[in-house]
């Protein structure tokens, strides 16, 4: 069947969004904040040194996208000069459209006044941090260029032994780094506690950055940095390099920065390649992170030479030798040194992971059970989680057991896991791993985490990342043991970042099996045989536990679906909903339709009154246990509803040169000037399928676009034509029931544009006559 479904919703309006999305390339993997109190300017034309010029502000987002709100969550924004150019550059209450954008109201922010706050942004722009993902769809497109970046992947090989890097530190002639000192940042980067009389806590930190990695590790990385005694101070302000204009300001800074005290920084040790390029290259500036969108000093994983700046990347050292800068990771130092941001970064930088939060915020990813998702935040970043037991296995620092009734005890270390793979698809399995936060050399960096108790991650390498939609799934995520599923919701619709429900451990939640809730199921929703019983309680060295059959038989199995009909409801629509399941004895077959009611039996129909993407839930309970899938269902709105204006193609069953030529239109679509539309849809990629196969993948600029079709757009009258010749028609359209005998016919199928992850269009029929050798003409039309 087919598993995701097409939304009408306004096509103009999310060309417009798509064309924020896709024309900024993000650096490569940069750190999530979750209402983090950054100091701003509130002018800024104004002297930042000068108290009253300051404010703080309390910032959502990364490097993407950054949402600013006041302590009593208004939103706040930097006024563009558009509504009023005096204001341009102060900070401004904003207020929200109907379009969804943010935009200035402006009204000055006054930090000394907040009842000063204009009516418009309580009741349109008050607590958008509970909706992240809606509010960064509409944000305006930063300036960051386009890069080559990292792969998102698991490491592929073992990253361990002593690694050397430089850390620099960098001031601004209105910012100055102090108090901090050089010798500060050695001692944060490099204090080795296991060879002091006490622990390193400056700043209240809990270790330092090489206890961290030491630790976590399992004593298998040494990673240490080399800091100059010198700290760099630009000849310009901090805007020369942090504003939305500046396309390069990361790199250009650490160029600038290099070669400014470059004669004085000892390469003895630091680790280089054979071109002499730094392998591990930090930078700590002074001051806060940027709370602006699209301010490039926000701290990042990204590469000099790899940005595309065309910057001269070399320097000469305190050795007289040339070197190259490339690879780095840029943090800032704040008014005290924080160990969580540096080493969420190094972890991209170092180690090769990847990013665990749901960069869409349509969910929260591994939260803050994971230094590479929110938990790098922990106790205010002075202790982050560890790297999760998947990273630290395929890091080789971790050698997980095989599950078997053997195994009776989890330790609750950095050296012991349990692996349970499926043995139908290499690249999934359970890894088993034991959470303590009191006590234990190891429990130092669970001491902040949300819970305790055994922690069952659900792994398929086959996925990138943990990014939400519709069909798909996590790379890695935490089966909560509450059942839940909190982090898999966004923040606003009952998610969070982890809670103590999320683990197992008696006397709440004492087995995991295919027949519990949440079950023991793989991915394709097939009931895995990993069973788990006789979980112990939390708090001690380790949690008891034991393998084993278990789950009193077969759980029922799902054969086919479940299925909607039609898959593309519109509001008022009547869906049927169907399932075909097989059982020794006679299941209860249960359906939850995801808008607070509920059915049962194995085909049941639903009459959805609004529309909106629904989580409807299948739970089928027999003798053996319980079977449980979903299927996201997006009701749409059809009152204006893309159509076909004009609608044509070819097939030549013989030679297979077949074409299409599509108009397709909206009256959403319509721009009164080329400006406005040039700036709504230039660099939007727009795919084109036929039901579930891609047809086509364009990027537009200024209205045109060309892959192996062409896209070109009438701004004034609302239509989007694609043409196309393309050897994969004819095949596809057989599938839906097409022949190529001397008949004429026709077939019904789904024809989709989706514009950034949102499809639109519908069932449409092609009329096609079939005559072999010839060239058959056929006509599209809904």
């Amino acid at each position: 069947m087919r598993q995701s479904f097409v939304s009408h919703a306004k096509f103009g309006m999310w060309l417009a969004v798509a064309a924020v999305m896709l024309m900024y390339a993000q650096p490569a993997f940069a750190v999530p904040v979750f209402g983090v109190q950054v100091q701003v300017v509130i002018d800024e034309n104004s002297d930042p040194t000068l108290p009253g010029n300051v404010t703080t502000v309390f910032v959502w987002g990364d490097e993407s996208y950054r949402l600013m709100q006041d302590q009593n969550g208004n939103a706040v924004i930097r006024d563009d000069g558009t509504q009023n150019l005096l204001q341009k550059g102060k900070l401004c209450w904003a207020q929200r459209l109907a379009s969804g954008v943010l935009q200035s109201t402006g009204t000055l922010f006054d930090p000394n006044n907040l009842a000063a706050v204009p009516a418009i942004t309580v009741t349109t722009a008050k607590n958008l941090n509970l909706d992240l993902a809606s509010v960064f769809a509409s944000f305006p497109v930063p300036t960051i260029p386009n890069i080559d970046v990292q792969i998102r992947k698991v490491p592929s090989a073992q990253v361990s032994g002593p690694h050397r890097g430089l850390c620099i530190l960098v001031q601004f002639p209105e910012k100055s780094a102090a108090p901090l000192t050089t010798a500060n940042v050695d001692n944060f980067c490099n204090y080795d506690s296991s060879k002091q009389a006490s622990r390193y806590s400056e700043f209240s930190n809990n270790g330092s950055v090489y206890d961290f990695f030491y630790e976590v590790s399992n004593q298998k990385l040494q990673f240490t940095n080399t800091v100059p005694t010198s700290i760099f101070t630009t000849a310009t302000a901090r805007s020369t390099y942090d504003t939305s204009s500046q396309k390069y300001g990361a790199p250009k800074l650490i160029m600038d920065a290099l070669k400014g005290i470059g004669s004085v920084i000892d390469m003895t040790g630091v680790e280089v390649d054979a071109n002499g390029t730094i392998k591990y290259l930090s930078v700590m500036y002074a001051g806060d992170m940027p709370a602006d969108n699209g301010y490039p000093l926000w701290p990042h994983r990204w590469a000099v030479k790899g940005s595309g700046s065309g910057l001269d990347n070399s320097f000469v050292a305190k050795d007289g030798k040339t070197y190259f800068a490339d690879n780095y990771q840029l943090t800032n130092l704040g008014t005290q040194l924080s160990i969580g941001t540096f080493c969420h970064e190094c972890g991209h930088m170092v180690c090769g992971f990847s990013d665990y939060y749901d960069t869409s915020y349509n969910s929260q990813g591994l939260g803050n059970w994971d230094l590479m998702a929110g938990g790098s935040w922990n106790n205010n970043a002075k202790n982050p989680a560890p790297p999760q037991p998947y990273l630290r296995y395929r890091a080789g620092w971790l050698a997980p057991r095989d599950a078997t009734s053997n195994v009776t005890s989890v330790a609750c270390n950095f050296t012991d896991a349990v692996k349970f793979a499926n043995p139908n698809a290499a690249s999934e399995y359970f890894i088993i791993a034991g959470i303590r936060k009191t006590g234990g050399a190891a429990s130092l960096h669970y001491a902040d985490m949300p819970g305790e108790g055994l922690a069952i991650f659900h792994i398929d390498e086959a996925v990138s990342g943990n990014k939400a939609g519709s069909g798909t799934h996590y790379e890695a995520a935490l089966i909560q043991a509450d059942g839940k599923g909190e982090l898999e919701k966004k923040e606003g619709s009952g998610g969070n970042r982890g809670n103590a429900g999320d683990l197992f451990a008696a006397p709440s939640t004492t087995s995991f099996s295919g027949s519990t809730t949440p079950a023991a199921t793989w991915w394709d929703a097939s009931v895995s045989t990993l069973s788990i019983s006789s979980i112990g309680s939390s708090g001690g060295d380790t949690i008891t536990l034991q393998f084993g059959s278990g789950g009193g038989g077969t759980p029922p199995q799902i054969v086919s679906g479940p299925s909607a009909d039609p898959a593309s409801p519109q509001a008022g629509d009547t869906v049927t909903f169907s399932v075909s399941v097989t059982d020794s004895g006679t299941p209860s077959i249960n359906w939850d339709f995801g808008d607070s009611t509920t059915g049962s039996g194995a085909t049941v129909t639903h009459t959805y009154t609004a529309p909106a993407a629904y989580n409807v839930t299948c739970t089928v309970a027999g003798s053996g246990g319980t079977t449980t899938a979903q299927m996201t269902l997006t009701v749409v709105d059809a009152s204006k509803p893309v159509t076909i204006n004009k609608g044509k193609f070819q097939l030549n069953f013989k030679t297979k040169k077949d074409s299409m030529d599509v108009t397709f239109y909206d009256s959403s679509f319509v721009y009164g000037d080329k400006n406005s539309f040039w700036t709504a849809t230039n660099s939007s990629r727009l795919l084109f399928y036929i039901g579930d196969t891609l047809m086509d993948s364009v990027q537009t600029y200024r209205g045109k676009g060309k892959n192996l079709g062409t896209v070109t757009w009438n701004y004034k009258f609302g239509q989007i034509r694609y043409v196309a010749k393309n050897a994969q028609l004819q095949d596809v359209l057989k599938t839906y029931g097409a022949t190529d005998n001397n008949t004429s016919g026709s077939v019904t199928v789904p024809l989709d544009i989706e514009v950034s992850g949102v499809r639109f269009g519908g069932q449409y029929t092609f009329a096609y006559s079939a005559v072999p050798a010839k060239v058959g003409k056929g006509q599209v039309s809904r």
